[in-house]
């Protein structure tokens, strides 16, 4: 019975963290969304007064939105938008295992490897065991050498092992973070088709 109980706090507590950084973004999302539609009905009543329409509104929301959506990424990309990004993310979001990921998987599917840096890159790596090889994240090295890999689980790949392995047992691969984490979500298919890619 116990086994049981185990394997379904382990799925839960998976879940969970799977769909954290999902009701995040649409916790965050629904908020803007809702301060657009208060700048949107205000612009409405001073552009079009006297007109009722929700559609309007709505559209104007919107463009509000994809406004500042546009204007954020303007900023974070001039020098003082990277620094005051490179500082919330080390003071906040890497404490959160799961961002590290979300964001390396964000940047392979959006293609826009240029905003994560390149030393800074969520490395796909090989680690050979005596009978077999698992798939996982390079996330650093210990001062006297060994590396330290995250292993993603399956069919959570947010919750995994980080193990510590001599660096000769690791060797690069070509795959990208969001093809692995996918992967794991299909209980591995596929992955070592992309492997042999």
């Amino acid at each position: 019975m116990k086994p049981f109980f185990a394997l379904i706090k382990g799925l839960f507590i998976g879940g969970l963290l799977f769909l954290l950084p999902i009701g995040i973004v649409v916790v965050v999302f629904e908020k803007l969304l809702r301060i657009s539609r208060k700048v949107g009905e205000a612009l409405h009543s001073m552009l079009l007064p006297g007109v009722e329409s929700n559609v309007a509104i709505l559209l104007i929301a919107i463009l509000v939105l994809v406004s500042i959506a546009l204007a954020a990424g303007i900023f974070a990309s001039t020098a003082p938008g990277k620094r005051t990004f490179v500082a919330l993310e080390r003071a906040v979001l890497e404490r959160l295992p799961v961002y590290t990921v979300i964001r390396q998987m964000v940047a392979d599917m959006s293609g826009n490897l240029d905003r994560v840096d390149a030393d800074d890159a969520l490395k796909v790596v090989e680690v050979s065991y005596i009978d077999h090889q698992r798939v996982g994240f390079l996330v650093g090295h210990t001062p006297d050498g060994r590396a330290i890999v995250y292993l993603p689980g399956a069919p959570s790949a947010l919750k995994g092992d980080v193990v510590i392995v001599d660096a000769d047992k690791v060797a690069d691969t070509e795959m990208k973070a969001a093809t692995v984490m996918a992967a794991m979500g299909r209980l591995g298919t596929g992955l070592l088709d992309k492997t042999a890619a």
